[in-house]
């Protein structure tokens, strides 16, 4: 499971890098949740909340946003598992502050930071 849910994001990441979003793209952002709901990762609901908010910003037109979401949490761990593995240093200094930087949505960064706090408190 963990590595179709990242070869998924990755191919995600990879079509709307290139501003490209079709229906085979909203079924993957559809079952990667559902595999993700099956996960034991302390960031399960900052995963879900991402692919939730790329859809709604692929579906209205706003393919940047929905690739921001998606490189948001490309390399977040997918299990406890994968925590050991994870550069944690790497996401809080650089992936984490491009995110911010380009949001414009203040309700949903406030809610993705608390959503990371519980998470790297579980």
């Amino acid at each position: 499971m963990e590595s179709s849910i990242k070869t998924g994001l990755a191919i995600l990441k990879s079509r709307l890098a290139r501003d490209k979003f079709a229906s085979q793209d909203r079924e993957t952002m559809v079952a990667l949740r559902a595999d993700l709901e099956k996960s034991d990762s302390p960031y399960v609901r900052v995963f879900m909340d991402a692919l939730q908010n790329a859809l709604g910003d692929a579906e209205a037109g706003d393919i940047p946003s929905a690739a921001r979401e998606i490189r948001l949490i490309h390399n977040l761990p997918v299990s406890r598992h994968a925590l050991a593995a994870w550069d944690e240093a790497y996401f809080y200094r650089f992936e984490l502050p491009e995110y911010l930087e380009e949001a414009k949505d203040v309700a949903r960064t406030k809610s993705l930071l608390r959503t990371l706090l519980e998470g790297s408190n579980a």
